[in-house]
């Protein structure tokens, strides 16, 4: 079987740490490993609370980090 590209893929729920419990990636390394795929977005998930002010913090690092141009954002996504 052939290489599967994650090229424009937006994934819709992803909870990311701190959270109930340990996770795999926190807001900024999602977005570190999203952008490595060529991912389009990411929705940030939690069970303690709004993730609002998250998906602005991330949005805000990959546009330093990755020089990135970001349209308004959607509530809990990060945008890439």
């Amino acid at each position: 079987m052939g290489k599967i590209s994650m090229k424009g893929v937006c994934d819709m729920h992803v909870h990311t740490n701190p959270d109930l419990r340990l996770r795999a990636y926190d807001d900024f390394q999602l977005a570190d490993a999203a952008i490595r795929v060529g991912a389009r977005a990411i929705v940030i998930k939690t069970h303690l609370g709004f993730t609002v002010n998250r998906a602005y913090l991330t949005n805000q690092y990959v546009k330093k980090e990755f020089m990135v141009k970001i349209p308004a954002s959607l509530c809990t996504a990060a945008l890439l």
